[in-house]
């Protein structure tokens, strides 16, 4: 799993919740380099961890610096969501689906 165009999936509803980070900053990182990554950040937990991370970002938005020092945990972040999101995604169609057969929706 790569996330190269991730710059380009922040304005769409499935990169929504991704942190955003400089074309330059972007790095390709497998899903379990970037789980390693988050469960090291300081928590064993990953949701912990992710929560955390975030809290962090979001922090230092304003800090001109962060990004060049914190660009592999930002781009592991990034990565470990969208795959957590590829596997939530067809659950969710699914639902949407069941829903609209029972004329729930």
């Amino acid at each position: 799993m790569y996330i190269t165009y991730m710059g380009n999936k922040l304005n769409n509803k499935k990169g929504a919740n991704m942190l955003n980070i400089s074309d330059f900053n972007q790095h390709d990182i497998t899903f379990e380099h970037a789980v390693n990554i988050m469960t090291t950040y300081g928590k064993n937990d990953l949701l912990d961890s992710m929560k955390a991370f975030k809290k962090k970002f979001y922090e230092n938005l304003n800090n001109e610096d962060f990004e060049d020092g914190y660009y592999i945990e930002i781009n592991a972040y990034n990565t470990v969501f969208e795959g957590m999101s590829n596997l939530l995604a067809p659950k969710e169609l699914e639902l949407d689906t069941f829903i609209k057969k029972l004329g729930v929706a």
